[in-house]
This record gives structure tokens, C-alpha cells and sequence, in this order.
């Protein structure tokens, strides 16, 4: 799931994650090096709880983050994006039939809201999103969802820094 808003004095709050507790990809990279995964990352195959990435990846899932109230998450995402545009479920997606830059049939749904629509006399949205965000930094909060993403952006470092083993896994990929 994905969101963003405008900010009247900074860069928009954008952020993108899994309703899992982690993305497929990281699991896929712990199978990779031979990683366990954090304890209660998922289930295997016959519904036990698991740290191997391989078990997950061979029939297992990945658990939801937030529990009970992350799995309801989890479900309107997939009824958004799977159900209402025909794509297939999590479930169904046959990870090892995609490897490399080939794409599973997952789907997406996006809902674009004008603020401004309807707003005569109230305050920009732009301008109340600031409000909460100086309100979240007199509170304590360090960081806005997509700050790291934003400072790797503004970067004046051109180069993705990638280990040996890395684009060594990348190359096989062309070669399927």
C-alpha cells in the first residue's frame, strides 16, 4: 500500500509498504545468503511458525505486521487490489514462474483525492498536513515515512552501492 500528500513547506509525506511484516524481496535475499528471518516472520507450509526463508517461500506466507488489526489491513489491500481488478491474490502468485524483471499478475488500485474539491473557506490541505507533521516533531517523532527515501534522492551520489554476489544474482536473471 502506497500514500502520499502534499506539504505547504516541504517535500510531500510518501510512503510505500507490505502489509506484511516484510517485503517478499527481503525474504527472498535471506534465502539468498542463507539468512534466518526475525522469529514469527512467517509460517511454512502446513501453517508453523518459521524463520526460514525457504520455508516461506516453498509453500508458506509471510505474517501480516500489527497482528489482528494488520491482517484486516491486509485484506482490504488485497480485495482493492486483487478482487476488484481481476489480478490474482497473494496466495496464488507463483513467485518462482517470475524470476528476474518479469512481473507476477498482482494488481493495483489507485484512488486519487483533490483536496481542493468542496474545501471553499477551509484551510489547504497542504497547509493542515504541516500542522500535524510540526505537531509530530514536538512530540518527539525523529522522521516522517519517506524521509530516508527522500535523503537517498537528494544524494549527489549518482551510484547504487551493490555488493559482488549482488549483481552477480542480477546477471543470472537475464540469462532465464
Amino acid at each position: 500500500m502506497a500514500f502520499a500528500a502534499p506539504r505547504a513547506s516541504g517535500e510531500p509525506i510518501v510512503f510505500d509498504q507490505a502489509s506484511s511484516l516484510m517485503a517478499h524481496g527481503d525474504v527472498q535475499v535471506a534465502a539468498r545468503r542463507g539468512h534466518l528471518l526475525p522469529e514469527g516472520a512467517g509460517i511454512d507450509r502446513l501453517g508453523r511458525p518459521t524463520s526460514s526463508p525457504h520455508a516461506i517461500l516453498n509453500g508458506g506466507a509471510i505474517n501480516t505486521f500489527g497482528g489482528h488489526k494488520g491482517a484486516s489491513i491486509a485484506l482490504m489491500v488485497e480485495l482493492l487490489c486483487a478482487a476488484l481488478v481481476g489480478a490474482d491474490f497473494s496466495f496464488e502468485v507463483d513467485w518462482s514462474k517470475n524470476p528476474g524483471a518479469r512481473t507476477a499478475r498482482t494488481g493495483e488500485t489507485i484512488i486519487v483525492i483533490d483536496p481542493a474539491a468542496g474545501a471553499d473557506g477551509l484551510p489547504s490541505f497542504a497547509a493542515r498536513t504541516d500542522v500535524l507533521v510540526r505537531a509530530l516533531a514536538d512530540a518527539g517523532q525523529g522522521r516522517m515515512p519517506g524521509d530516508r527515501r527522500l535523503l537517498a534522492r537528494s544524494s549527489d551520489n549518482d551510484q547504487i552501492p551493490l555488493s559482488a554476489e549482488d549483481w552477480s544474482t542480477i546477471e543470472t536473471f537475464g540469462q532465464g
